[in-house]
C-alpha cells in the first residue's frame, strides 16, 4: 500500500516520534490501522502493538513500511488516504485461533498472548479532506 495523503503521513510521523520515547519501543514495534465509515465520516484508529501475529490474523488487507516499522491496514480502504500497490510480501505468522493452538483433552491450556493496554492508540476522524483527533490513549509522556 502507499499513503496518498500528506496530512496522514504527518500524523504517522508524530506517532512514531511519540512511541520512540516509550519504554516498550524497539525496532520490531508494529502498528495497526483500522478504518471504518459511519455517516460520511471515516474513523481511523492507529495503535502500536508488539505482536505482529495478532495483526496478521485479523484479516489484514494491506501493509506498508513507514520509518522502518510495519503498518498493517484493516477495515475499509479509503482511497483518499491509501492506494493499493502491486508490491507483495508473504508474512509468516501464528494464527492463535487455529485448532492446533487449542489444548487437547486433558492438557493444560497455554496462554500464547496477552492483550495488554500498555501500548498507545490514536483515534482520528477524517471528513472534508481533514483529520481531527477524536481520542488518544497512551501511558507514555
Amino acid at each position: 500500500m502507499k499513503i496518498n495523503n500528506d496530512k496522514f503521513s504527518d500524523i504517522l510521523e508524530r506517532i512514531v516520534e511519540h512511541e520512540r520515547d516509550c519504554y516498550y519501543f524497539n525496532s520490531k514495534l508494529s502498528f495497526s490501522i483500522y478504518v471504518s465509515e459511519n455517516e460520511n465520516l471515516l474513523s481511523v484508529t492507529i495503535a502500536s502493538i508488539d505482536d505482529l501475529n495478532i495483526l496478521l490474523s485479523n484479516e489484514a488487507y494491506g501493509y506498508f513500511k513507514f520509518e522502518k516499522h510495519i503498518f498493517i491496514v484493516r477495515g475499509i480502504n479509503p482511497h483518499a488516504i491509501f492506494s493499493i500497490t502491486h508490491d507483495k510480501k508473504i508474512f509468516k505468522f501464528f494464527d492463535y485461533s487455529d485448532e492446533s493452538f487449542q489444548p487437547k483433552e486433558g492438557e493444560t491450556p497455554i496462554l500464547y498472548f496477552l492483550v495488554n493496554d500498555r501500548f498507545s492508540q490514536w483515534n482520528y476522524n477524517y471528513k472534508n479532506a481533514d483529520f481531527t483527533v477524536d481520542e488518544i490513549s497512551t501511558f507514555c509522556k
